[in-house]
């Protein structure tokens, strides 16, 4: 197994000798285990364990135990206790999304505190397989049926190759401690009820029927890929970006034989649900006037066109020009902008508050402004765009997080720099840069 755990990191670029990995342990055999491998090949490692109080002494077990293997590892071990019942009914969440919410908004803290490289969690194969039918169950397209990445941000999840049981016997021939969590028994639980229920009735049906779902799981994780790339070319034909929204024409969109499903992406990351698309589709028939409203747009049906805006609740909304040779500065951020030459011995700082673009690609006025939903991107290192609300998703933003992020988008409307985050592919430093242009956020 550690063979195969260096080439997955190695295949999946997932982490480089000399990395600080923040290890996300539960005192599970999974976690322990991720813990045991990475220390085992000398990254540098800190233990973070969430304390969720929901099974008393249990819980504070757990902790205890965690403590100590750190201390055995003679490595930093970071915790925290969370009211996570308080949490799930003042967001109106399960407790295991207000647990999840709680623990990855702590761990990115963390790691912007202490600059770590990644964060590593202990999900398995089983992980996935489970997940693929809780998604099934709630009516999920091909993106919610799709394998979990083994990167997504600061994210990383370096078992992913292995199954529990490899994970288990592992554990067991290395003599790595673990505790057992009570609540994986429970039945309460959807996740527990897969695991323990349905995994088994398909086993005794084809003892190799969760093996093949996983290779079904990657399969529509590659079918799902090629469908984003398709839509966005589609969407990027038929939107028209305007100051204030999108809008389309009716009739570039018919053209589509499936012109619903491309409705649908069109208008899902702006809030609206699925009942909703079927009303929108109707009414494209029926003349001009209609309105839909999601939580954060409105949308008109124009004779000819459809328009997206958003509703602006709250007047701290930002949407400013920022000119040549200026700085820009407001009551939370402030940037400043250089010209710098470019050669081959030019040094990057990879400090998240700073941004090296290509300065021939830059068209002033640049404009800051919140983000808004359908608002995409191409983050450093992607060859495709990617919706905003999806980076979130996959970063682990908490909801502060999204709501305080600001953009600095070209004149064409291109956003240019996820502000203290990532900037764009498309305007990065290359071979043929003459002039950097250097923006720093205070």
């Amino acid at each position: 197994m550690q063979a195969d755990f260096i080439k997955y990191l190695e295949t999946n670029s997932l982490l480089k000798p000399g990395n600080k990995v923040l290890v996300a342990v539960s005192g599970g055999a999974d976690s322990m285990v991720l813990l045991h491998l990475l220390h085992r090949f000398g990254f540098v490692c800190s233990v973070a364990h969430a304390n969720f109080g929901l099974r008393s002494v249990e819980s504070d077990q757990d902790e205890a135990f965690v403590k100590a293997q750190a201390d055995n590892y003679q490595i930093e071990c970071f915790m925290k206790q969370f009211d996570t019942l308080a949490h799930k009914q003042a967001h109106k969440q399960s407790t295991q999304e207000a647990a999840r919410e709680l623990r990855y908004e702590w761990f990115h803290e963390l790691a912007a505190t202490h600059g770590f490289d990644a964060i590593a969690t202990g999900h398995h194969q089983d992980d996935q397989v489970e997940s693929f039918f809780i998604n099934l169950l709630r009516g999920s397209g091909l993106k919610g049926l799709k394998s979990m990445e083994a990167r997504n941000g600061l994210i990383v999840r370096p078992l992913l190759f292995a199954s529990r049981k490899q994970i288990e016997l592992y554990g067991k021939a290395h003599g790595i401690a673990f505790r057992n969590d009570s609540s994986n028994q429970s039945l309460k639980y959807q996740r527990n009820q897969i695991r323990h229920q349905l995994a088994p009735v398909l086993q005794a049906i084809d003892p190799n029927a969760l093996e093949a779902i996983k290779k079904s799981i990657d399969l529509l994780g590659q079918n799902n890929a090629l469908y984003q790339e398709l839509a966005e070319k589609a969407l990027e034909q038929i939107i028209h970006h305007k100051p204030n929204g999108i809008s389309f024409d009716k009739k570039d969109l018919q053209a589509y034989e499936n012109w619903q499903v491309l409705l649908w992406e069109l208008i899902a990351p702006y809030g609206f649900d699925s009942k909703q698309l079927d009303k929108i589709s109707a009414a494209f028939s029926k003349g001009a006037g209609k309105r839909f409203f999601s939580p954060s747009h409105r949308l008109v049906i124009n004779r000819g066109t459809i328009d997206l805006t958003p509703i602006i609740k709250d007047r701290s909304y930002i949407h400013e020009t920022i000119e040549a040779g200026e700085d820009y500065a407001d009551t939370t951020t402030i940037l400043h902008f250089e010209s710098l030459p470019y050669d081959g011995n030019f040094v990057i700082d990879p400090s998240p508050s700073l941004a090296y673009l290509d300065n021939d690609k830059i068209i002033f006025p640049l404009i800051i402004r919140n983000w808004k939903k359908g608002d995409r991107f191409q983050p450093l290192g992607m060859k495709g765009k990617k919706l905003l609300s999806d980076y979130f998703t996959d970063g682990q933003f908490s909801l502060k997080q999204k709501e305080e992020a600001r953009l600095l988008c070209n004149s064409n409307g291109d956003i240019v720099w996820l502000i203290g985050e990532r900037i764009d592919h498309r305007y990065r430093i290359t071979e043929n840069t003459k002039t950097v242009l250097r923006i720093r956020v205070n």
